[in-house]
């Protein structure tokens, strides 16, 4: 009589996973512009959904170039607001134009990216 066999063959499946919440909106604000050397800076980032809605718990990255090229970083979470504060000092001797990049990740969301730039001045005498 006839053998019948069955064979089955496995592919390899990759699964990719597309954003569903969409853009996020990421926002820079600089507390003081300009600002004297000797002071404290604070930088708020403020992480929203393409509704306008605050994102909590994304990841925010900031980098603060000096006008000498240093290069100074933050990491954090935002907060129930959609928030991260990052505070810096502005050491004496910094004079110039300070740049600020930031970029906030979530899962689910598309990454955001955002610049900004403050004036640090001589301290009056």
């Amino acid at each position: 009589p006839g053998v019948s066999t069955t064979q089955t063959q496995t592919l390899p499946h990759t699964a990719t996973t597309q954003p569903t919440g969409g853009p996020l909106e990421i926002q820079i604000n600089i507390a003081k512009n300009p600002i004297s050397e000797g002071s404290v800076q604070t930088i708020n980032v403020t992480v929203r959904d393409r509704n306008g809605h605050a994102v909590s718990d994304a990841s925010v990255h900031i980098e603060v170039v000096y006008p000498s090229g240093f290069t100074h970083t933050s990491k954090g979470l935002t907060d129930a607001n959609g928030q991260y504060v990052h505070s810096l000092f502005i050491g004496p001797g910094n004079i110039g134009t300070f740049q600020v990049r930031a970029s906030a990740t979530k899962a689910g969301y598309e990454t955001a990216q955002a610049q900004a730039a403050f004036e640090v001045t001589t301290t009056p005498a």
